[in-house]
């Protein structure tokens, strides 16, 4: 294999007229190693600087893993790895108290305060993630293995789980780079004809000898017949079921929108859209994704697709708003979807007091949009903040999912001065504090956040909640609250009483990152049966000529920069869907 590859690149550099730089080649590929040596020697490095990085970690020595780390990465290369070399920083933060600290060596004063120093030095969007925003806190819990937050992190499953995780990770690192990819690609031709020759000839001695054995009399059973015959990709009469491959080849999206325009052929069509984002592989949804976004499937500058559609009732609504939904997921759809001028005011005006599927997703898609700074003076406009507190004064009448986006998006739109504001004249801060003892831990989390952001911010408001009796409220609750709550709860009183203060404006920069999961939801349950749907249906809008290509090629460009800013994640890794809030 050296000299194939030595031979083409030397081929190469002559055919550009490179001569200088092919007599260098050739005089320095004579002291060169075989491909294959140089592998194995690269290989075993890879897999001694693995072993030595996993084992920093099961040893808790923070230090070395950290210079490990930082010799390869100097910085997280993709959003698993940031989710991962936190996790790793929290368990060497709790090591010292941790059941895998076998020996029992540390302080845990000295190992949170190392954690804190991270947590100050490293500026990451984790902490809008629901996930991640309570190891936050972590510096600060004097005992944290008697804390209900954190008692899931001080078992031996939790750090076999996070070993596993950065073992499986660095895998793939590792084979990644294995081969450079002219080698990969002059070897893969090769491997692939051997190996198909080997299954040829192994299926056609197995026919020889079975057509042997019949004119004997011995007759193969139909389903071994079956077996040799699938074999080599020969189905006899029906008896084995043949699934087609589905074409993910890219859509002209001038007959798509055209469709679009028609609500009868719309609702079908989103339909197969959602099916694809919420049930094909990773990869797959990843990309559609990007083409739903570069081919303007909504048409949102000219605005004239999704009024007609939202206007309408029945599945091409309901199906809209999923797709909608789906797409302000992730940032690129959000800065696509605001694109349209009106789309917020549509939205407004869709929003009822009763729940609904379409509920559910047009609050879905206006928490998602108000983490876009941009979106947030529209919001405050047609009046959206007043109608979440509208629904949040009796969050009993909604669904948990319509419940929580409700709070979430308030949370958003109240880190402007303005929406802060309004709770001067308005019972805001009375429907939060109710909300703060609510028997969803979410909308008490939400809440109890909230309140903190705005008593550390507006000294106004302070007043106002000692002169409606809140710090008392607030006692009294945290006497019977559990310890994780009671803290928050206590760090809301703090707020109100002026101990700590926020000064600086609540209305962070555009949120560009999603939680990582394996797939889009679909939110709601009703559905609706057509007559072609589903992929059967999408193959129809694929591109026939040789445009496709391009336009396939501009989807990967596209694809490659907005990768880091999707939930979907490459390797499936998977963790909770709850709205994302802006942390501080």
């Amino acid at each position: 294999m050296s000299n194939e590859v030595f031979d083409a690149v030397a081929d190469f550099l002559q055919f550009c007229g490179m001569n200088s730089t092919l007599a260098v080649f050739q005089s320095e590929r004579l002291s060169i190693p075989p491909i294959e040596e140089i592998s194995r020697q690269r290989s075993e490095s890879q897999s001694e600087f693995k072993r030595d990085l996993v084992n920093s970690l099961t040893t808790g020595d923070c230090q070395r893993f950290r210079v490990l780390w930082n010799s390869k990465w100097s910085a997280p290369p993709d959003q698993n790895a940031q989710h991962l070399i936190f996790l790793c920083e929290v368990f060497f933060a709790v090591f010292p108290l941790h059941p895998a600290n076998r020996v029992k060596f540390g302080d845990i004063n000295d190992s949170l305060k190392r954690f804190k120093d991270f947590l100050d030095s490293h500026t990451s969007d984790l902490s809008q993630s629901t996930e991640f925003l309570p190891y936050y806190a972590l510096p600060y819990i004097p005992n944290p293995a008697d804390h209900p937050s954190f008692k899931h992190i001080f078992t031996i499953d939790w750090f076999n789980q996070l070993k596993k995780r950065l073992s499986d990770w660095l895998d793939r690192q590792i084979s990644g780079s294995q081969l450079p990819l002219i080698v990969t690609a002059l070897r893969s031709p090769t491997d692939q004809t051997a190996s198909t020759d080997a299954e040829l000839w192994s299926a056609a001695l197995e026919l020889a000898d079975a057509l042997q054995h019949a004119m004997q009399g011995e007759a193969p059973t139909r389903e071994r017949v079956d077996a040799m015959f699938r074999r080599i990709g020969i189905f006899s009469g029906g008896a084995v079921k043949f699934t087609a491959t589905t074409d993910f080849s890219p859509l002209d999206f001038t007959k798509v929108k055209k469709e679009l325009l028609n609500t009868e052929a719309a609702a079908p069509l989103l339909k197969a859209m959602v099916n694809r984002l919420t049930r094909s592989p990773a990869e797959h949804v990843r990309r559609f994704f990007i083409e739903l976004i570069e081919g303007d499937v909504f048409d949102v500058q000219n605005g004239k697709i999704l009024p007609p559609l939202l206007a309408s009732t029945g599945p091409a609504r309901v199906y809209c708003l999923r797709v909608m939904n789906i797409l302000a997921t992730d940032s690129p759809g959000r800065t696509y979807l605001l694109k349209h001028p009106k789309l917020i005011e549509i939205l407004s005006k869709m929003l009822k007091d009763e729940d609904s599927s379409d509920m559910m997703n047009i609050i879905g898609i206006l928490q998602k949009l108000s983490l876009m700074k941009a979106a947030k003076p529209e919001m405050l406009k047609t009046g959206i903040f007043d109608h979440c507190l509208k629904m949040l004064s009796d969050p009993s009448r909604y669904s948990e999912y319509t419940a929580e986006y409700t709070v979430a998006l308030l949370l958003n739109l109240s880190s402007i001065h303005e929406a802060a504001q309004k709770y001067l004249t308005n019972d805001g801060l009375s429907i939060l504090a109710e909300l703060s003892g609510a028997p969803n831990p979410q909308l008490q989390s939400y809440s109890l956040v909230l309140l903190a952001q705005l008593f550390m911010k507006e000294p106004s408001l302070r007043e106002k909640a000692k002169a409606i009796g809140l710090p008392v409220l607030f006692d009294q609750m945290r006497q019977n609250a559990d310890q994780s709550i009671a803290e928050e709860i206590n760090l809301v009183i703090r707020a109100i009483g002026g101990e700590i203060q926020n000064n600086g404006d609540l209305d962070n920069d555009d949120d560009d990152a999603g939680s990582m999961f394996d797939a889009y939801e679909e939110v709601g349950d009703e559905q609706w049966t057509f007559e072609t749907e589903g992929e059967a249906l999408l193959a129809k809008y694929v591109i026939a000529d040789q445009s496709a290509g391009q336009k396939a090629a501009s989807i990967d460009s596209s694809l490659r920069l907005s990768v880091s800013k999707m939930s979907v994640s490459p390797d499936g890794q998977h963790s909770s869907r709850r709205p994302v809030t802006p942390g501080k």
